[in-house]
């Protein structure tokens, strides 16, 4: 993967340079309050800046923060911080220098935007589309409905004239289309119809071209409107470009550290979408799902924790809380880590000698970016990563030049994975903080959640079907079929939101990438009192850090700080909210003392490197302590295509009971079942096979232990007498009271995960199987693991006719359950140790499985080439499964590595006949 940086790059500065004093700044200051803060410029309003060390220490300290971050802090915001779009570009002139005077780009700001327009300012020309989120449920109609309090699902009835009216406005259409339709189809006047509109405008099952809209062309211009309050606009500062560029050598120092620490760290999985996939398996299996129906809290399964409603009452205040432990792995990387620690030397990455191998090919997005700073002639990184680069470049996206390149980006993430279809989700519901969600387009295809959409194409949740793919969550675009893939371009804090549909695209745009390039020493050693310097060669990748005491007495903290003998400038604050402190300046300790009171969490103090000479000047000769937002791309391929058609048939075949098919499950414990199946289900099959003409059973767990029997009929008129014949064996176990309950229900056959043309005999191997497997119960463990192994290498084998594969196939399955089961070096010392006694008896069994193996071949046949491998490991980890009424995912992780040492084995075995 040939990971390169873009060429161009954000430089952002604050508003004041370096060397600005307050005394000097005083005037312009007011002015930003003003536009920022008009409440508190009222008290602040004709103080002159001499007269402010007569204020308040409140009034002060807010000044104070206010004037540190104009000279500091290089986030963007108003006007407090530009931002510039320099080139990066090879040459002598490093020194970069913009203009002194900013351009403010202002718009009016989201909070104005106030209600949906009334239903009188309609036309039979105003354009109408259906809510997004909107899906039909038997006879209603489910969606999500957003008020002040946030979004909730909601429902109306689907009568035939709103069926009519939903289904014609999945397109955009006029209202005047709407009202033919209903004059057409039910003879509706136009005021008829304009009432019906009206109403579903109202309960938001329509949205209409007069609603706001968050992405695209600006709200307030497309509309022409102007708020009837004044308020303060919404507005991004832009510094003209002159002259220079990054030095070359901080790119390459910076992208050396990036192809090292995505080798290093794991993708870390996201316990939302674990949690979901388990879910989703449990619930639907391999179907493919509309969205929405999974996402509904009530008919599907939801997202994370929520179910559209916060339980606040006092039971649930009571619960006992889950204590977690944070518990450090002494893995080789982070005994290297300790080892530094308890040196108390810096570390530097680079001198970490790799004992274990590092990801060969790690999987990064095609674009993301770092925030860099420069300090020394270091570049120090502070962030790196992201799904794409466009989610910092979103809001500046109303700037010609920013949505260019933006545009660029994701034209790249396109071309290099030409089989999706990546999509922007549009988002508002925060009024002022939805700010930072105002964009333009910057790809073609987007999902609005609580907005209108501009874009050329818009998506209906509907049309986005979920399922569970080679373990990963896979959205499929019902109308083309291909793989769609969440990016959203926005910086906002998803985690704000308690809306389960914007959390799990958020989350999703993540799922299965080295997103996270970022290294944080705190996080694999919390709650330490220091932390020493980390590099990675020329870079500064997290800057010393010191706890700092909880101090009641500002003469504490000050002879705290003289202990330490700081000589630089501190930082304090995470992310954004950071403040620069001067120990060497007492009103700088005074308001860090105020600072600390105000905290409820430990507070650690940084490095504050920030360097007076400055890399970023203008042309007036000020130097600005400036961030980099530097972008990095490359062009392989980092999502597979979606499963075609052949291997994912959307129908259902659900046989209901009184069918051809009885299913049944049985409750009961998992050490009565080897006995049930053993004499009262092999009596039933014995006693009724004149009337089935197959059937099958598995284990199952949830939610607790069960047997699950089906029996196909030749005649479903015969069904009286099977469950006669069911009763008298049942009558037998419950007498024991083994049996806990019964329940009969509908069979959906499996057509979604083994194909319509494969169903019918994967269920003859089912049967087979099932038959085989009545025939090793009542064996020991041992004795099952070797018959088990030995029909599993003979399964195997009519799939790979080459001993490589095979040793390929079975580690990489040994490899997946042991990190599923989470082995150890001692649980493995143990399975090595029961495999030696495992090979002692084993031998291949000459006894005959022609029958199976035969519809195997005939299965495997019917198979698309790259569904083969799934289903042999489906079709194995069934044949387990029946095999044992306990700890069926354990035996099987076992066996996988009994399979692949066996498989070693054989090869070494080969490999010294060859030799000799």
């Amino acid at each position: 993967m040939n990971i390169t940086i873009t060429n161009r790059a954000v430089c952002r500065t604050p508003v004041f340079a370096l060397s600005s004093t307050l005394e000097l700044a005083w005037p312009n200051l007011k002015l930003l309050i003003a536009e920022s803060s008009p409440e508190f410029y009222q008290q602040i309003a004709h103080i002159n800046e001499p007269a402010i060390a007569d204020l308040s220490e409140k009034l002060r300290f807010t000044i104070w923060k206010y004037f540190n971050r104009c000279r500091y802090r290089p986030t963007p915001f108003g006007e407090f911080a530009s931002v510039t779009m320099i080139d990066n570009q090879k040459g002598d002139e490093h020194y970069i220098v913009l203009s002194e005077l900013a351009h403010c780009h202002r718009w009016f700001d989201w909070s104005a935007r106030g209600k949906v327009l009334s239903f009188s300012h309609y036309s039979l020309n105003t354009i109408i589309s259906r809510n997004p989120t909107i899906y039909k449920n038997k006879f209603e109609f489910r969606y999500l409905y957003c008020d002040a309090a946030g979004f909730e699902l909601t429902a109306i009835p689907a009568w035939e004239e709103i069926d009519q009216v939903i289904t014609l406005c999945k397109s955009k259409v006029s209202i005047g289309e709407i009202t033919q339709l209903l004059k057409d189809k039910l003879s509706y006047t136009e005021m008829e119809s304009r009432g019906l509109i009206s109403q579903l405008i109202e309960l938001q099952a329509l949205y209409s071209e007069l609603q706001p809209n968050i992405t695209g062309e600006d709200f307030f211009d497309r509309l022409k409107l102007r708020p009837k309050i004044k308020l303060p606009d919404y507005s991004i500062s832009s510094r003209r470009h002159i002259k220079g560029s990054l030095p070359e050598v901080y790119i390459k120092s910076s992208q050396k550290y990036i192809e090292f620490i995505a080798r290093l760290l794991p993708v870390v999985s996201n316990m939302d979408l674990d949690k979901f996939k388990l879910e989703f398996l449990q619930r639907w299996e391999q179907q493919s799902v509309p969205l929405p129906l999974v996402l509904d809290g009530l008919l599907g399964i939801g997202y994370g924790n929520s179910n559209y409603c916060v339980d606040s009452s006092l039971t649930a205040l009571l619960k006992p809380q889950k204590e977690v432990h944070s518990m450090v792995e002494l893995a080789d990387f982070q005994l290297f880590l300790l080892n530094k620690l308890i040196s108390g030397e810096e570390i530097n990455l680079a001198s970490y000698k790799v004992n274990s191998p590092l990801t060969p090919n790690p999987k990064l997005p095609n674009t993301f970016s770092m925030q860099l700073e420069i300090y020394n002639g270091k570049p120090v990184i502070y962030k790196a990563g992201g799904s794409t680069a466009n989610g910092i470049l979103g809001r500046f996206t109303r700037i010609d030049e920013y949505l260019a390149y933006a545009r660029k980006l994701a034209e790249l993430e396109q071309l290099s994975n030409p089989d999706v279809l990546f999509f922007d989700v549009a988002y508002a519901f925060e009024g002022k903080i939805d700010n930072v969600n105002r964009r333009a387009h910057i790809y073609p295809i987007e999902l609005c959640l609580g907005t209108w959409s501009t874009a050329d194409e818009s998506l209906q949740m509907e049309d986005i079907l979920v399922r569970i793919y080679d373990d990963q969550v896979m959205l499929q675009h019902r109308l083309t079929g291909k793989r769609l893939v969440p990016r959203i371009a926005s910086a906002y804090n998803y985690h704000r939101s308690d809306l389960v549909h914007f959390r799990f695209l958020s989350d999703l745009q993540h799922q299965g990438l080295s997103s996270n390039l970022s290294f944080d020493l705190q996080n694999f050693f919390p709650h330490l009192d220091s932390y020493p310097r980390v590099t990675y060669g020329n870079c500064i990748i997290n800057p010393k850090k010191w706890l700092l005491p909880r101090f009641d007495s500002l003469t504490d903290l000050r002879n705290w700080l003289l202990n330490k003998r700081f000589d630089h400038l501190l930082r304090i604050g995470n992310g954004d909210q950071v403040l620069i402190v001067d120990p060497q300046c007492e009103t700088d300790i005074i308001f860090l003392h105020r600072y600390q009171k105000q905290q409820a969490s430990p507070l650690y103090l940084s490095e504050g490197l920030i360097e007076r000479s400055g890399t970023v000047g203008d042309d007036k000769g000020n130097t600005y302590h400036a961030q980099f937002i530097v972008d990095f791309e490359h062009r392989g391929l980092v999502y597979s295509k979606s499963p075609s058609d052949d291997d994912t048939d959307f129908q259902r075949d659900l046989k209901m009971p009184g069918s051809e098919w009885l299913y049944i499950e049985l409750y009961m414990h998992p050490l009565a079942m080897r006995d049930f199946l053993n004499d009262e289900v092999r009596i039933l099959v014995k006693s009724q096979g004149q009337l089935i003409s197959k059937w099958f059973f598995i284990h199952y767990n949830n939610p607790e232990d069960h047997l699950r029997l089906r029996f196909k009929l030749r005649d479903p008129n015969q069904l009286h007498i099977i469950l006669q014949g069911l009763c008298q064996v049942l009558d037998r176990s419950n007498g024991h009271g083994q049996l806990k309950k019964i329940l009969i229900k509908s069979y959906e056959r499996e057509i979604s995960r083994y194909g319509l043309k494969r169903i019918d005999m994967i269920e003859q191997f089912f049967f087979l199987d099932s038959n085989l497997a009545l025939l090793d119960i009542s064996k020991s463990v041992e004795q099952r693991y070797e018959r088990i192994v030995d029909f599993i290498l003979k399964l195997s084998q009519r799939l790979f006719t080459d001993l490589e594969e095979l040793v390929l196939y079975f580690g990489r399955m040994a490899d997946m359950f042991a990190k599923e089961m989470n082995f150890d070096r001692g649980q493995f010392k143990v399975i090595n140790a029961a495999y030696g006694e495992f090979t002692k008896k084993f031998s291949v069994k000459k006894k005959s499985l022609k029958i199976i193996i035969c519809l195997f071949d005939k299965i495997l046949y019917a198979c698309p080439i790259k569904m083969r491998e799934k289903l042999l490991a489906d079709l194995i980890h069934l044949h387990v499964n029946r095999r044992f009424s306990q700890e069926q995912r354990l035996h099987e992780a076992i066996l996988y590595q009994y399979l692949h040492k066996l498989c070693l084995k054989k090869r070494m075995m080969k490999n010294y006949v060859n030799t000799d």
